[in-house]
């Protein structure tokens, strides 16, 4: 981080997320404003030091952090919105027609490099092919995460498409934005499809509090279970993911029914 930020050459940096090793980055690269909030420490290495506000869901937080700082941001939106591009939207439209999708979309993000956010692929199988015949289901994800897409299209009877590496991140919500819904874990894309307005169903491991970091949209809704040892901001799980093994299929199912009947 200290090798970008001194090629860079920056006369002001903004730290949101509290983090002492990023605020130490910044002194240790001489840049002149350094401005953020200081919740692991080193405050005192911060120029302009932001108040922390307790309680508030983190875009929130981001949102009254600039607002501190000077910088306008209108209330009147209630959620974050995106708003893809022409040239991306063009873009999906062509990875659709090379993977031969034909149908309404519904984007299914179902892994992510925390493993204590996963659902189990057994569930996943069960729940896909249980979905309407009438619906493409296409797992989403990088090229790093095609092998745990694969497993998952595997182990599933009906055909699964896959988009592993096609689709840029601003083709990403271009895609997300012409779905019919949206199914995924606690993880980057789940925001992106909150963001374009599309309904999301939430799949959120008990390692976060949801009411701070879980999606927010519109049309966003959330399972999730809540053992004695949630929150635990843990990667990898000591006990066998029980927050997301307690998330049944079926009743996935039925909230996947309720919007899509709506």
């Amino acid at each position: 981080m200290e090798r970008v930020l001194r090629e860079g050459a920056y006369d002001a940096a903004i730290e949101l997320r509290g983090d002492f090793r990023h605020i130490l980055a910044m002194a240790n690269t001489g840049i002149k404003y350094r401005v953020g909030l200081a919740r692991t420490g080193l405050g005192f290495l911060l120029t302009h030091r932001l108040e922390y506000q307790p309680g508030q869901h983190e875009i929130e937080r981001n949102l009254e952090s600039l607002r501190q700082m000077g910088i306008e941001i209108s209330r009147k939106a209630k959620f974050p919105q995106l708003y893809p591009r022409k040239i991306d939207d063009l873009n999906q439209k062509k990875v659709r027609k090379k993977l031969g999708i034909t149908h309404p979309v519904l984007a299914v993000h179902a892994t992510c490099f925390a493993l204590a956010k996963r659902w189990p692929i057994a569930s996943w199988a069960q729940l896909l092919d249980k979905l309407p015949k009438k619906i493409d289901v296409v797992l989403i994800g990088a090229e790093s995460e095609k092998t745990d897409m694969e497993t998952i299209q595997k182990a599933c009877r009906r055909k699964i498409f896959l988009t592993a590496g096609l689709l840029s991140l601003p083709e990403l919500t271009a895609f997300l934005k012409k779905s019919k819904l949206f199914i995924g874990v606690d993880s980057g894309p789940a925001h992106i499809a909150a963001a374009v307005g599309i309904p999301v169903l939430s799949l959120y491991s008990g390692t976060n509090q949801k009411e701070q970091w879980g999606p927010m949209g519109s049309k966003v809704t959330v399972i999730q279970k809540k053992p004695a040892c949630s929150p635990c901001e843990r990667l990898v799980c000591p006990i066998g993911n029980e927050c997301m093994n307690l998330i049944r299929v079926d009743e996935v199912l039925k909230q996947v029914e309720r919007i899509l009947n709506n």
